[in-house]
């Protein structure tokens, strides 16, 4: 495999009940209607054996090997190349209730799964604690420049002022989770930052403020887990 590393063998499965009768799991949109046809279904932890990690490795940040994006290359492989999207191979086999692997007749070839994600993008608009401010300001000879400012509200997650060391600590802890699915977001090769307004196109390379947006992702999730280890003297 050219994007992840090979796997153990995976625990048996299997098959699901429908819960068109109330009972058993939900089953999924696309798996077959037909009371005929067993239907398996399970979650594969592929990111555990990418080969691509964009998170970089630092003790303060989140950890690299629980970057759910892990292995995803998108349009450019480990060399840095273009090339298509991720694939995973999949090999499945048969097994009897007690667990041991039987002979099949008619072996399943393994398969080629696309792999990519489907999660919606955090917006910078959603980062908590997060204010934005903007200005157009004329250029020195022609044309206009958009000035903007993004800052990180600290108050909210320092005690006094009606702010309990519980709630500030509390609040601290829930945005640092979330904070950790942004860093985690922000790092692929293939999100990009650029600004725009409606007054017209904006003159300025897509790659040109990544770097200072992925500082900033950082330092709020090290200010947020430092925050949340607050408590008042005693606890």
């Amino acid at each position: 495999m050219i994007d992840f590393t090979a796997s153990p063998e995976g625990l048996p499965i299997g098959p699901a009940m429908n819960s068109d009768d109330g009972e058993g799991f939900p089953r999924p949109f696309y798996v077959n209607s037909d009371p005929a046809i067993w239907s398996y279904n399970h979650v594969l932890p592929a990111y555990r054996f990418g080969k691509v990690n964009d998170t970089p490795s630092c003790t303060a940040l989140p950890p690299v090997d629980n970057n759910p994006y892990r292995g995803l290359t998108g349009i450019v492989g480990p060399t840095g190349a273009p090339r298509p999207l991720s694939t995973a191979k999949l090999q499945l086999v048969f097994h009897d209730v007690y667990g041991n692997k039987t002979v099949s007749a008619e072996p399943m070839a393994p398969i080629n799964v696309p792999y990519g994600y489907t999660d919606e993008i955090i917006a910078v608009s959603a980062w908590p604690g997060t204010a934005f401010e903007y200005s157009f300001v004329k250029g020195a000879t022609a044309g206009v420049f958009l000035d903007s400012t993004l800052a990180f509200q600290v108050a909210p997650y320092i005690p006094g002022g009606g702010v309990s060391f519980d709630q500030a600590a509390e609040l601290a802890t829930s945005h640092a989770e979330r904070y950790k699915q942004v860093f985690y977001q922000v790092q692929q090769k293939d999100m990009q930052f650029e600004p725009g307004t409606n007054l017209g196109a904006v003159n300025q390379e897509p790659d040109a403020i990544k770097a200072p947006m992925l500082s900033f992702v950082s330092k709020a999730k090290v200010f947020l887990d430092t925050a949340a280890q607050i408590r008042t003297y005693g606890k």
